[in-house]
């Protein structure tokens, strides 16, 4: 466990270590310590393992040394160093907190340190902010809590209040907590977590909302609603949106795109590119964009009887070759899509437009064209398939299937 150790009990002579260039009141052992001040002016050094240290009141100046270290400022006006971070193979940054006065932290080394290796995975934490805080990663001064100098960090942490984060390009982690916050990341491997406010973010490589009724806009990779009912905007290339629990609009723009849903009425919006569109379990509106789009209402009928989650959606195509597909349900009688009518029956009843190709779920489906050239694949079961006239191809897949169409394969009769 952990050794306790209070001002004027450090084990090592205090005087053969600095901080920022002062002689040091309290220092820590090679192990995990708790370093915990005084109410005065303190100066307290980690030195190695994961130590947390605590400043308590006064103007501290707190330096984490070669561990992983929680440092937390305290009251007064500190100044607080993160240290060296490295270990043999995998490097982890120093979590440092300031308190509520005008604090100057340092995510790096202090100047009196010299060897161990220097990492930019520090992270400055204000969630024990009394109000909002205002943090712009890469310009020096921080409000809300006091006002802050920090430098060296590539990671923040905010309050439980309304923030505003801006983070450049270097960025690892930006964390929201609660409140309503904005949160702006220019970076292609960053991370946003939005917390439980209604948060807007703005670019980032892996975005979660959480709860809360999010706006994300531009995210570059990966974004995760949450709770809450979302608005999530893609960029002009891949993106991977997930709305969530809530009653979301997810627009994919350009680039083949995945747009998924979990629950709630969602409108999912595909691009100029290919892009795969996933409704959840309640009523959906799917629009497929400019590509070839594939577009799922989410329509779930599992086998062995389980909970079935169907909804009335509305699928709608674009100016491409678009399929909608029934690939999750296992529904006795199957599925029968329509493509003349553009109704689907038997998972509810979708509407569905400007839809030229079809795909059943794994029991027996029937899948009828219209007069265009459909592709009707139906998946599993015994399919009755039709194409209606046009360039027709129909796929049996499994089961023995009966077709009528130009093209036939793996159909039975």
């Amino acid at each position: 466990m952990p050794a306790v150790v209070a001002a004027g009990a450090g084990p090592v002579a205090a005087a053969a270590y600095t901080c920022g260039g002062e002689t040091a009141t309290l220092v820590g052992t090679a192990e995990a310590d708790t370093l915990v001040g005084t109410a005065g002016a303190d100066v307290i050094v980690g030195l190695g393992a994961k130590d947390s240290v605590e400043g308590l009141a006064g103007a501290d100046r707190l330096c984490g040394g070669r561990g992983v270290d929680t440092i937390g400022a305290g009251g007064g006006d500190d100044t607080v160093w993160g240290g060296a971070d490295g270990r043999a193979v995998f490097v982890e940054g120093d979590f440092i907190e300031g308190g509520p006065g005008d604090d100057t932290l340092h995510g790096g080394l202090d100047p009196d340190e010299s060897g161990g290796l220097q990492t930019n995975e520090d992270v400055v934490v204000y969630d024990d902010a009394p109000r909002g805080v205002r943090v712009t990663l890469g310009e020096p001064t921080v409000t809300g809590q006091g006002t802050d100098t920090i430098d060296g960090f590539y990671s923040v942490v905010g309050s439980e209040h309304d923030d505003d984060i801006t983070a450049g390009a270097e960025t690892d982690v930006v964390k929201g907590l609660g409140g309503a916050d904005t949160m702006r990341i220019d970076s292609n491997e960053g991370e946003v977590f939005g917390g439980a406010g209604n948060d807007q973010v703005r670019l980032g490589k892996f975005v979660f909302g959480n709860r809360g009724d999010d706006t994300i806009i531009n995210a570059r990779a990966d974004v995760f609603g949450g709770q809450g009912d979302d608005l999530l905007l893609g960029r002009p290339h891949r993106d991977e949106l997930y709305g969530g629990s809530g009653d979301d609009v997810l627009r994919g723009r350009g680039g083949p795109d995945d747009l998924l849903e979990e629950a709630g009425t969602n409108r999912i919006v595909g691009g100029d590119g290919a892009d795969s569109l996933r409704g959840g379990h309640g009523r959906d509106v799917l629009v497929g964009g400019d590509g070839d789009d594939q577009l799922d209402p989410g329509d779930y009928v599992p086998p062995l009887g389980q909970r079935e989650r169907v909804a009335d959606d509305v699928v709608l195509g674009g100016d491409r070759t678009d399929t909608v597909t029934y690939l999750d349900t296992y529904r006795t009688n199957g599925v029968r899509v329509d493509l003349r009518s553009g109704i689907a029956t038997r998972v509810g009843r979708d509407r569905l437009a400007s839809v030229e190709n079809a795909t059943g779920g794994h029991r027996g489906d029937d899948l009828l064209g219209d007069r265009g050239p459909n592709v009707l694949t139906g998946n599993g079961g015994d399919d009755h398939i039709v194409g209606r006239g046009g360039a027709d191809t129909a796929i049996g897949v499994d089961g023995t299937d009966r077709c009528d169409a130009e093209t036939e394969l793996s159909c039975e009769s």
